[in-house]
């Protein structure tokens, strides 16, 4: 930590960490104390202090105008207040020293005003987890923790307190620790199958939609704090396609074994091997959707399919949904809607969401 010493007006200056680092650039955000008062500085451009800036409040700046000392190391001088912050010198005193308690390689980032704090870790197989701290005390406790899992975090805080840093972090370490099972469950899946989405799953992401045909998908949704157990599953596709797999789903749903992996225990109960990066191409299963012309529709892919088996073709449900709707031969039945295949032109139907 800098001590920077301004002979004839101020004490040692103590500023806090640089909160913000560039070749060229770095800002240093802190307090000082002078004749018994704290006031708020901040360095910056501090890398060349020919063009370093300093700002402060206007009390100190008075004082600091009689100092020729000081006008002569700082150049370019501005004398307006700092941006307006709840951050005290004991509350800033108090973090630096919880920061050097949990260790510096465990923060991640700080910002300038002390009012965001990024904690991280690593679990036991070098997965990165980040805990952003909002410590705005005119936040709520419930809002002052924000973190990427897909468990329940219900931290524990002390209003009646400072915040522990230390007593967070180990609430944080366990949290990860419960869910390494769940990530290393999900890991495997994605290693080894075609994940149709989420395009990019996040740590929180509980559920996947798996490739099992050109026209057929799983849509699992597993329990993250017992990722063991049998997922919720549901079937996309043509019903003459995927029907098969859900008969064989629910015969053999007494194998499901919890000391197996969930990929393992899937390919046991639906009787094969999910295509995955070994044996198939990606391309096989990104079907265009027959009315955009396009895979992706904002967050959408296509989900519907003609159950022609000569046509078999797919289709975004909202895609569907108005097609069939300016069609003069459609009809609907309570939240249905009965039409023609825009390709083959035989039956087909779709549901209407609530949202459509």
């Amino acid at each position: 930590m800098p001590q920077v010493r301004m002979y004839g007006v101020m004490d040692s200056l103590t500023l806090g960490v640089p909160v913000l680092k560039k070749p060229t650039h770095r800002v240093y955000d802190g307090f000082t104390t002078t004749k018994g008062t704290d006031f708020r500085v901040r360095v910056t451009n501090s890398v060349n202090m020919s063009e370093a800036k300093f700002e402060c409040d206007w009390k100190l700046q008075r004082c600091l105008m009689f100092n020729s000392q000081v006008q002569h190391k700082i150049s370019t001088f501005k004398g307006s207040s700092p941006s307006p912050s709840v951050l005290t010198s004991r509350m800033a005193r108090h973090i630096l020293a919880e920061m050097m308690e949990i260790g510096w390689d465990k923060v991640d980032t700080i910002d300038e005003t002390f009012q965001e704090l990024t904690l991280k870790l690593h679990d036991t197989v070098g997965r990165k987890h980040s805990l952003l701290l909002n410590l705005n005390h005119q936040k709520e406790a419930t809002e002052m923790c924000t973190v990427n899992l897909p468990i329940p975090t219900d931290f524990i805080i002390n209003q009646d307190e400072q915040v522990s840093l230390q007593d967070l972090m180990n609430q944080f370490r366990n949290m990860v620790k419960r869910c390494e099972d769940f990530w290393e469950m999900m890991s495997e899946i994605d290693q080894n199958t075609w994940v149709l989405e989420p395009e990019k799953p996040s740590p929180s992401d509980c559920h996947r939609r798996l490739a099992l045909g050109p026209s057929a998908s799983l849509h699992i949704k597993v329990d993250a704090a017992q990722p063991r157990l049998l997922p919720q599953c549901s079937f996309l596709g043509a019903d003459q396609v995927v029907a098969p797999s859900r008969e064989r789903l629910n015969q053999n749903v007494h194998k499901w074994d919890v000391h197996c992996s969930l990929l393992e225990n899937l390919q046991t109960v639906l009787e094969t091997t999910l295509p995955s990066p070994k044996n198939s191409s990606r391309e096989k299963f990104n079907l265009e959707c027959g009315i955009c012309y396009s895979y992706r529709l904002g967050e959408e892919i296509p989900d519907k399919v003609c159950d022609d088996r000569c046509c078999e073709q797919t289709f975004h449900h909202q895609c569907l949904c108005e097609w069939l709707r300016v069609l003069p031969s459609s009809r609907q039945s309570f939240n249905r809607i009965y039409g023609e295949c825009p390709f083959c032109s035989k039956p087909i139907t779709v549901k209407i969401d609530v949202s459509v």
